[in-house]
């Protein structure tokens, strides 16, 4: 069909409009947790500094984030510890639903791949960006060449690939390694290098950790559970 000035509309045109509408239409408020990642890093051999990055999707710790950073910075800093190393990861555990059950965890173990998801990949544990739980998931490589370990409240237990709900978590080198080793942080899509400790946490609202939790109100065209 002719446009009123005889122009023929494109498809990507037709679609534009299809979104605009779809968007203009949108009625359905749906509020997403913000959360920051303080990243404690190496500047200089005896100087440390904290950056801190709000984020609400996800944080990586992979073999995935060095080969980003590897190829836009066509270099690689010798300190920087690769993937399928020992981390240490501090948590406390929650329900989907955003209710803790069990405190003071930490695990130490190889990973290939670390990953705090805002975004639950259990879509039937009820789990959503409005909960104020992030999703961690750490997988190991394929052929370990030490067990993982899992200390909390009933003492030590054996642990493989992690898969738990949290709120709050602390991910660094274990204490044999941590003046030496760093490790590049992918936040969104923002590359922190050089980190020897991250402490991930909800922001919370003027940065006070009494303050009321920051989200950010989206809205979408069909109601989204909450």
């Amino acid at each position: 069909m002719n446009s009123p000035s005889g122009v023929i509309p494109t498809p990507q045109v037709l679609l534009r409009n299809e979104i605009h509408l779809f968007l203009w239409n949108a009625r359905q408020v749906f509020p997403v947790n913000i959360f920051k990642c303080e990243c404690y890093v190496n500047l200089q051999s005896n100087v440390r500094d904290v950056i801190t990055v709000p984020f609400c999707h996800f944080i990586e710790i992979s073999t995935r984030v060095d080969t980003i950073w590897s190829k836009s910075s066509k270099s690689i800093d010798v300190n920087t510890t690769p993937m399928n190393t020992e981390l240490c990861i501090q948590f406390s555990q929650m329900n989907p639903q955003g209710i803790p059950y069990r405190d003071n965890f930490e695990v130490t173990g190889l990973y290939c791949s670390v990953l705090f998801s805002n975004i639950s990949t259990d879509e039937a544990a009820g789990a959503s960006p409005s909960t104020g739980t992030l999703e961690l998931i750490g997988k190991e490589p394929e052929k370990r060449g030490k067990k993982s370990s899992l200390k909390g409240a009933g003492g030590p237990m054996s642990c493989g690939p992690l898969h738990h709900h949290i709120c709050e978590a602390i991910v660094k080198a274990p204490k044999v390694h941590e003046a030496k080793k760093t490790f590049n942080v992918l936040i969104d899509s923002k590359i922190i290098q050089n980190c020897h400790k991250i402490k991930v946490s909800r922001l919370k609202d003027g940065g006070d950790e009494f303050g009321d939790p920051v989200s950010i109100p989206f809205v979408t065209y069909l109601p989204m559970n909450t």
